[in-house]
């Protein structure tokens, strides 16, 4: 599994010149997932991910997580992401399946 955050004041992703999806401040995740990563895996990134401390506090130092600054997460299956970074192929029906697994998870978390 391989994941590149980036944080955003906004990102919007457009298919044919039509919105599909956007967030303002919070976090755009590239992620790569192979058949070889399991649910454990996923429970484990989500909770990194989210805990993660790299947004401001009053004082203007990085010490807030996304949950606590409530902000919104972009997450952006990516199988070309894998397929460069290990030379993985035909990954994109499985990704696609762990991708729905993980935005569950994750809605799971945010909401409890």
């Amino acid at each position: 599994m391989r994941v590149l955050l980036q944080r955003v004041d906004s990102c919007k992703i457009e298919i044919n010149n039509k919105n599909f999806s956007k967030i303002g401040k919070g976090l755009l995740i590239f992620l790569g997932i192979k058949k070889e990563d399991s649910k454990e895996d996923i429970k484990y990134l989500v909770n990194k991910i989210i805990k993660l401390r790299i947004f401001n506090d009053s004082n203007n130092l990085m010490n807030l997580s996304v949950l606590e600054k409530d902000f919104s997460i972009m997450v952006v299956s990516s199988s070309l992401y894998m397929a460069i970074v290990k030379k993985v192929t035909g990954q994109v029906l499985l990704m696609q399946k762990y991708h729905k697994k993980l935005k569950n998870y994750m809605n799971y978390l945010l909401m409890n």
